[in-house]
């Protein structure tokens, strides 16, 4: 199951998810149930409760530009959650012989779509799954009240499913689009991850008063400077090499040379993690590309 924190920015794909479904029937009536996250329940709460809080509704109406927010009581989608499966009917109003049961295996008359004013006889609705059908999203039916011949498995009202089913995915790649366009932009304007001053490996507070003073010019050995006299500096680091060696210690606890190292370090280490983040940004990225075209990823 997939969930939705945020709804509003979907809106538009579901609008449209809406009017292309319509419009493979000309039907009046479009209803959505999208899972979404729970709210905070009590413990003590029934679990059909907390099922109805981790699901929204939405109805569109034939004329609209608008999803009308439903209450749950209408279950609208209730056929196709329950039965997991499309369901399709050209009269919901049909029995299955004695019994109070339609046919599909579904109580249609308990629906207050097909008793109450909307009067629902047509009645058709799919699942909201990605491509794979790993997941579901919630699920969508259209239904009015014309009622036309026919058998509710003939060829007509397979093309029907198989249009809605068609929509459906379409949406859900849009979604999912959309999903991973969000987490990346997110993701590159978050913020530069912060040094761990913990780390001993890594902790630029070190004592270094008492450090070799082989290592006061770092820059001159760092092997990628882009400074034009890179060749004279490590000439005068090999020559003041050699002096130190036939002298004594050279006094490396300077202030200046301390903070120098200090700054040194801590430019490697921004650089470090602006790498990273560019690499881990570009794996999802080509991640995102790569299931746009339908390339595997093993």
């Amino acid at each position: 199951m997939r969930i939705f924190d945020s709804l509003d920015l979907y809106e538009d794909i579901f609008l449209k998810l809406c009017e292309n479904s319509a419009s493979v029937r000309n039907s009046k009536f479009v209803a959505l149930t999208l899972f979404t996250r729970a709210a905070p329940t009590d413990k003590n709460q029934q679990n059909e409760l907390e099922a109805d809080e981790s699901t929204i509704h939405y109805l569109k109406v034939k004329g609209s530009t608008k999803l009308i927010k439903t209450a749950s009581s209408m279950r609208c989608c209730d056929p196709v959650l329950q039965l997991k499966k499309p369901v399709i009917t050209r009269n919901t109003w049909a029995l299955d012989g004695k019994t109070p049961i339609h046919p599909s295996g579904f109580a249609f008359r308990q629906l207050p779509i097909v008793m109450g004013p909307q009067q629902a006889r047509f009645y058709a609705g799919v699942s909201l799954t990605d491509a794979k059908k790993r997941y579901r999203y919630g699920a969508l039916a259209v239904f009015d009240s014309s009622i036309s011949p026919g058998e509710d498995d003939d060829r007509p009202m397979k093309k029907t499913l198989q249009a809605l089913e068609i929509c459906a995915r379409e949406a859900v790649m849009a979604v999912d689009e959309r999903r991973k366009e969000l987490e990346l932009r997110t993701f590159l304007e978050a913020p530069l991850i912060q040094l761990r001053q913990s780390e001993p490996a890594l902790n630029l507070s070190m004592d270094i008063s008492q450090s070799s003073a082989r290592w006061r010019d770092i820059e001159s050995l760092d092997g990628d400077s882009d400074n034009d006299d890179e060749d004279q500096k490590r000439l005068e680091y090999e020559n003041r090499n050699a002096r130190m060696k036939s002298g004594p210690e050279f006094d490396s606890g300077s202030s200046s040379v301390g903070k120098a190292r200090v700054e040194y370090f801590r430019n490697k280490m921004q650089e470090l993690v602006r790498q990273a983040q560019d690499t881990q940004a570009q794996m999802v990225e080509n991640t995102l590309v790569m299931e746009r075209h339908g390339v595997p990823i093993v």
